[in-house]
């Protein structure tokens, strides 16, 4: 069984509840600077720490499961759109 599943905590490592609460501070964080900025933003993090970020962010389920994938020293662009009056906002990666 993986770690996560069992709910404990690596010897020396951070708790599942307070990694899930560093990475919704994250999703709050961009949240804020995307409603405000105007320009691009630049985000580097971990992969583990960016997928559990970005689930929050665009309103996912946050699961154990990878949803995205990023490749070691990646870059990866997100863009916002809306579709107006039905379909609300959709982030594209």
């Amino acid at each position: 069984a993986r770690l996560a599943a069992t709910g404990r905590t690596a010897p020396g490592g951070e708790p599942r509840a307070a990694f899930l609460g560093r990475a919704g501070e994250v999703a709050k964080r961009l949240a804020d600077e995307i409603a405000v900025a105007g320009d691009p933003l630049l985000v580097v993090s971990h992969g583990g720490l960016l997928n559990y970020a970005l689930q929050q962010l665009f309103g996912l389920p946050v699961r154990d499961e990878v949803p995205f994938g990023f490749d070691h020293c990646g870059v990866v662009r997100i863009v916002g759109y809306r579709e107006e009056p039905d379909f609300g906002g959709f982030p594209m990666l």
